[in-house]
């Protein structure tokens, strides 16, 4: 007589179930940057290795975070992708609205 797998689950007996889900990391695109001006690690791949070298020279590294330097020297905070995304919706939301003195544009 053939039993089905119902037929031999205990509903008394407790189990147990894991589940495992691979959560892929978004690449922080900063991080080769940082690894080269930091640490003078390079990426493995030729290609990837002449774009970190050619744009780390118009960044810099102080304090724990990621600067591009403008061309006026102001230097500009780089931000990751959540950093962004909250940075545009609090913009959006009129938080952070311009205070300039005399004309602006009509908003």
């Amino acid at each position: 007589m053939l039993t089905s797998a119902l037929d031999c689950f205990d509903e008394t007996e407790e189990t147990n179930l894991v589940s495992v889900f691979e959560v892929k990391e978004e690449a922080n695109w900063r991080q080769p940057l940082i690894d080269y001006i930091q640490y003078g690690i390079l990426p493995i791949e030729p290609k990837k290795m002449l774009d970190v070298k050619r744009r780390a020279l118009r960044f810099t590294f102080k304090n724990g975070t990621l600067y591009r330097k403008a061309f006026d020297g102001v230097l500009l905070r780089c931000l990751s992708q959540e950093e962004a995304i909250y940075v545009l919706s609090e913009v959006h939301a009129r938080v952070c609205e311009a205070h300039l003195v005399g004309p602006r544009l009509p908003g």
